[in-house]
């Protein structure tokens, strides 16, 4: 019987010799999560400031090269960014399922990170159960391209926009006034004479009085700007309507609408497409806001 007591409490030692082992190598292992979780945050830290070192360290290659993108793209864009003060995150609660862990940080209502394993080292693969993937990287190239070259047309997308803007204005004024004096500068004179006949023509068919109460309406018109050698087109937003114009004099100036040159803008072209050359002229507002008397 002594000796049966013996190897029974010998088992039972090495079980519970097993146990603390398994622990302390659990114990260990989410260490090494923390220590890494806690590199993470000191590593986007330093990356404000140029230093990539610490963040690639600890860091998979395709979501490092995202994080440097991101803040490539928000140098380019110059704008500010309202974040939270990550110098007071730090790892909290990990749970590790394999290969893979998560670790839960604190100091924010919810941010989590997600690690794989290795070999001997953990590295930071994701944020928030989200995970880089090739196409999201060339997708942020490309926001990136794109703004590159919006900067470098800024100037003259605005210039566009300015004399898209005057255009509106002045055949507002032309309606309302019979002059065309705000439209000398910034048209072309295929442009005012077509203006002067569509709108002669609008009066017969809408009624002088409907389209004066109609744009009297508030109208807001955003639109998208392309440039093609010595032409460009005003598109509405979320609309197919143009307004077109070309380069003369290195002065942009309304040349024609919805593609067409404005000389090419015949009485039968103004009676099959009335609504939306009336729109492109921004006298009357969406199909679903106007007077419906318009038509």
């Amino acid at each position: 019987m002594a000796r049966l007591s013996s190897f029974s409490q010998t088992t039972c030692l090495l079980f519970i010799g097993i146990f603390l082992l398994t622990i302390s190598c659990k114990q260990t292992e989410e260490s090494k999560v923390k220590e890494i979780a806690n590199q993470y945050m000191k590593g986007r830290i330093k990356l404000k400031s140029g230093d990539s070192v610490q963040l690639k360290s600890v860091t998979e290659p395709l979501l490092f090269r995202f994080i440097k993108l991101t803040q490539e793209y928000l140098k380019i864009v110059d704008a500010p960014v309202i974040g939270e003060d990550i110098s007071r995150i730090s790892a909290g609660e990990v749970k590790i399922e394999g290969q893979k862990a998560t670790c839960r940080m604190i100091g924010h209502d919810y941010y989590t990170i997600h690690l794989i394993k290795t070999g001997d080292s953990w590295k930071v693969n994701g944020e928030n159960s989200e995970y880089m993937t090739v196409e999201k990287i060339a997708a942020l190239r490309k926001k990136i391209v794109d703004q590159i070259e919006f900067k470098k047309n800024k100037p003259a997308i605005y210039a566009l926009i300015k004399v898209v803007n005057l255009f509106f204005e002045g055949v507002r004024k032309y309606v309302k006034e019979g002059s065309l004096n705000e439209l000398e500068t910034i048209t072309t004179p295929d442009t005012r004479n077509m203006v002067q006949k569509f709108y002669s023509y609008a009066k017969q068919r809408s009624g002088e009085d409907v389209l004066s109460k109609e744009i009297e309406k508030f109208n807001l018109v955003l639109g998208d700007v392309t440039f093609e050698s010595d032409r460009a087109e005003f598109k509405f937003y979320n609309e197919s309507r143009t307004v077109n114009l070309i380069k003369q004099n290195s002065q942009y100036k309304i040349a024609g609408l919805e593609g067409l040159k404005s000389r090419e803008i015949s009485l039968q072209i103004m009676e099959d497409n009335y609504l939306n050359l009336l729109r492109a002229l921004k006298l009357v507002r969406k199909p679903e806001y106007r007077l419906p008397e318009i038509k």
